[in-house]
C-alpha cells in the first residue's frame, strides 16, 4: 500500500541527536519521536527531505560551517546507511564466480536477509586502546528485503555483481534503496561511457529529431543500462525494485509513505537515475521520493535537470567536494550542441575538505581517491567522528598519522565481532 502524505516519522527512523554526541557514533535516537514544526505547516523531517528545497539548511562552503544539527544528523544517518553496502561487500577476483551465488562481487550474507538485518546493519569495532566502538546500528530501524544485482557488459562478456539492497523500515512506511560505488573493471568501463540516450519511458525519438531537440530528457547511457539490464540469473536492479514495490502494494501491512534512494560514486549516479525513473513512471503515485547522492557524476542533460526541478514529489540532494574529480564529469560541453550538454540535477551541498588536508588527516599526494572516499565526506560533515573510519575500506589517512595512531589501511574485516583497526 502506498500513501502520498508528508508525515513526521517515528524517532526510530531519524537521528535527532546533536553531532557533538556522536563520539560513539550510535544511530540510536535520543529525543522524542515528534519532529518540531517549521512554522509553515511542514515538519522538520520533511524539511530535511527537501519539502522546502532545503531553504536555510545548507551551510556556507567555508569554515566555520553552521549546521542545523538535526539536518546534519539526517545526512550522517543516510551516509552511514549507504556505507553498509561497502561494509558487507565481498569483491571477488577477476573472472571469478561464486558457485553458491553465481556472482563475482557479492554480499557476505547472500540471500539470508535475516542475518543481514541482524548482523550487517550494525558496525562495531575495537580501537588501538582496546575500547569497543560502534559506528552505527540500524537493526531496530530497518529490515533487508531484497538484493540488487548489476551486470556490466564489456569486452564481449558480462559479469554479475551484487550492487546494493532494498530495506524497509520497521514501521513499514519507508522504502530505502541503496547502491554501492564502482568496484570492478567492467563497472569502470560503464562509468567511462560518455554517450547519452533517452530516458526510458519517454516518447521515442530518433535521427535528427533526437539530436536536435534539446527538450528531450536525456541520460547517461552507461548508468541507464546498468539500471535496466538483466543479469544472467537475476533481474535487473530496475525490475527488482518494481517487483518489491508491487509486493508492497499488495501487502496490507505495508504502507509506504516515502522512498529514499541513496548511493555513492557510481551508486550516486544510480540513485539519481532510480529516483528519476520512479518519479517519471509514477509507479509510486505521489509518494515523496528523495535521491541522496554522495559524490555523484552528472547523469543527464539540462532538460532532465529542469524536469527534476519541476516535480512536486521528487527531490535530489547531492553532496559534493569540488576537488573530487568524479563530481565534475562528464564535462558540461560534452554533447552541448545537440542535447544541451551534461548538467548536474537537484540541489547541492558543497563541502570544502581543504581543512582536512591541512590537518594532516587526509592524503594530499594520492590522486583523487582520498577526496572521493565516502567516509571522508562523513568526517567532513562531522569532524568528531573517529578519524580511523576513513581508512576502514580505503587508504585515505597519511602514513605518518597512521603509524603514530596505529591505523592500518583497509582495516575493516568481515568477521564478527569486528577486528581491531591495527
Amino acid at each position: 500500500m502506498l500513501r502520498s502524505v508528508f508525515r513526521a516519522a517515528p524517532a526510530a527512523l531519524f537521528l535527532s541527536v546533536p553531532a557533538s554526541s556522536f563520539s560513539a557514533l550510535s544511530t540510536k535516537p535520543a529525543t522524542p519521536a515528534k519532529m518540531p514544526d517549521s512554522g509553515e505547516g511542514v515538519c522538520k523531517l520533511d524539511e530535511y527531505r527537501g519539502a522546502n528545497n532545503w531553504k536555510g539548511l545548507i551551510p556556507s562552503v567555508t569554515e566555520p560551517r553552521v549546521w542545523d544539527e538535526g539536518f546534519r544528523s539526517f545526512l550522517l544517518k543516510y551516509g552511514m546507511f549507504n556505507h553498509v553496502v561497502y561494509d558487507v561487500f565481498i569483491k571477488g577476483e577477476d573472472d571469478f564466480k561464486s558457485e553458491e551465488t553465481g556472482l563475482r562481487g557479492r554480499s557476505r550474507f547472500g540471500d539470508d536477509f535475516t542475518a543481514f538485518s541482524e548482523k550487517g546493519l550494525k558496525f562495531n569495532y575495537v580501537n588501538k586502546k582496546g575500547e569497543k566502538k560502534q559506528e552505527y546500528d540500524f537493526t531496530d530501524d530497518y529490515t533487508i528485503v531484497a538484493n540488487l544485482v548489476c551486470s556490466p557488459d564489456s569486452f564481449f562478456s558480462a559479469e554479475d555483481n551484487w550492487f546494493g539492497f532494498i530495506g524497509l523500515s520497521k514501521d513499514k512506511k519507508e522504502m530505502v534503496i541503496v547502491f554501492r560505488g564502482t568496484e570492478t573493471t567492467k563497472e569502470w568501463i560503464e562509468n567511462a561511457t560518455l554517450f547519452m540516450e533517452q530516458l526510458d519511458g519517454e516518447p521515442p525519438e530518433s535521427g535528427l529529431a533526437l539530436l536536435l531537440n534539446r527538450d528531450t530528457l536525456m541520460v547517461h547511457s552507461g548508468f541507464q543500462q546498468l539500471y535496466r539490464e538483466k543479469a544472467d540469473q537475476f533481474p535487473s536492479p530496475k525490475d527488482k525494485i518494481y517487483e518489491v514495490i508491487e509486493a508492497f502494494k499488495n501487502d496490507d501491512k505495508v504502507s509506504i509513505e516515502k522512498v529514499t534512494v541513496v548511493g555513492h560514486s557510481l551508486g550516486a549516479a544510480m540513485a539519481q537515475h532510480c529516483a528519476v525513473d520512479l518519479a517519471h513512471s509514477r509507479v509510486l503515485g505521489d509518494v515523496p521520493i528523495l535521491g541522496l547522492a554522495w559524490a555523484a557524476p552528472k547523469g543527464g542533460n539540462a532538460a532532465l535537470a529542469a524536469w527534476v526541478a519541476k516535480q512536486p514529489n521528487l527531490r535530489i540532494l547531492r553532496v559534493r567536494v569540488p576537488i573530487d574529480f568524479v563530481t565534475n564529469v562528464p564535462p558540461d560541453w560534452m554533447w552541448s550542441i545537440t542535447t544541451g550538454g551534461y548538467k548536474h540535477m537537484g540541489t547541492e551541498i558543497t563541502l570544502d575538505n581543504t581543512h582536512l588536508h591541512k590537518a594532516g588527516v587526509v592524503k594530499s599526494d594520492d590522486g583523487n581517491s582520498p577526496n572521493h572516499n565516502l567516509q571522508q565526506y562523513l568526517h567532513n560533515i562531522d569532524p568528531t567522528r573517529d578519524v580511523a573510519l576513513m581508512n576502514k575500506v580505503g587508504n585515505v589517512i597519511p602514513d605518518d598519522y597512521c603509524r603514530k595512531h596505529g591505523i592500518s589501511p583497509s582495516w575493516h574485516s568481515l568477521t564478527f565481532p569486528r577486528t581491531v583497526y591495527r
